[in-house]
């Protein structure tokens, strides 16, 4: 075909042309593509001068496919399979998914939630999920591309951005067992009182505690400070000092080591966890089931 015939070219009559290809017949085509026999004609009169060949010529009471339309059949199938493909939905097939899925998150989220969300990945045995080291802005990261989700406990975001619940948390303290200072709970005085770990992962000083503590006119003294949460309860295991943070990693680390755990002598605020993704991925079929699974995940986390 000329350059002007391209331009000019109906994808309809490709699809016509698929059906005669296939059926050798007008009225069969017609009946296929459910249109009638005459507009089945015109579309075969105008698909011939467009290939300047008759395409379909009459053999006794049938007709014969022409050598240059038993030649269109291959291409024009794969022409049309490929045209299918980008306009239609491009489906999703997990057992075939070889790609890298770049999940943003602090190591608490890796020891609550990461299990058993391998676990749900495992319909993608392909599939490499890929923890980067922690980043300086990741919401930067996210918008530029370079992440495909983060899981964590975020404000507001533009509006570039998706969110969706995961879970909700609490705050409790964790000692050594059989402290000296703590017998049946932990008393304000006392906590006031004890060396604090605390969990920093921007590095900025303060939070929640140090707040309530202000509003009472008490101070918290800090002993130990570190970006890490899984370290942290390791740490007060081996001292007297107290550590504040999140429910289902105070039950775990109190599994492996000599740990109390003890409800928060001041009214500390729940908080939730999400997960975050950029509009750019939010259609994606792939993402979307990643993003699925992310939340049945979280749904049995507590189940």
């Amino acid at each position: 075909m000329h350059e002007t015939n391209i331009r000019a070219l109906d994808l309809n009559l490709l699809v016509v042309l698929e059906q005669l290809l296939k059926q050798s017949t007008v009225s069969a085509a017609a009946d296929e593509l459910g249109m009638s026999q005459p507009a089945a004609s015109r579309a075969l009169a105008r698909l011939r001068l467009m290939f300047g060949d008759p395409l379909l010529v009459p053999s006794g009471r049938t007709l014969v496919l022409t050598p240059k339309a038993e030649g269109l059949r291959e291409p024009l199938e794969r022409i049309l399979a490929e045209t299918r493909n980008l306009l239609g939905p491009e489906e999703f097939s997990p057992a075939k998914a070889d790609f890298a899925f770049r999940l943003y998150t602090l190591d608490y989220e890796s020891l609550v939630f990461l299990p058993r969300f391998l676990l749900e990945l495992q319909a993608a045995p392909l599939l490499r999920l890929e923890i980067p080291p922690r980043v300086k802005d990741p919401v930067r990261e996210l918008r530029d591309g370079h992440l495909d989700l983060i899981v964590g406990a975020l404000g507001e975001l533009p509006s570039d951005f998706h969110r969706q619940h995961l879970f909700d948390e609490r705050f409790v303290c964790v000692t050594r067992q059989d402290h000296p200072k703590l017998k049946n709970k932990l008393s304000l005085e006392a906590y006031a009182e004890m060396a604090h770990v605390m969990i920093t992962t921007t590095g900025s000083p303060g939070g929640p505690v140090d707040d309530l503590l202000a509003e009472r006119g008490l101070e918290r003294r800090v002993g130990l400070r570190l970006p890490h949460f899984l370290a942290a309860p390791m740490a007060v295991a081996q001292s007297d000092m107290v550590l504040t943070l999140p429910e289902r990693l105070a039950r775990q680390a109190a599994q492996w080591a000599p740990l109390s755990v003890w409800e928060p002598p001041v009214p500390l605020p729940p908080f939730s966890f999400h997960m975050f993704w950029h509009e750019r991925h939010h259609s994606d079929k792939a993402h979307r089931w990643i993003r699925a699974r992310a939340a049945s995940a979280a749904h049995h986390l507590d189940h």
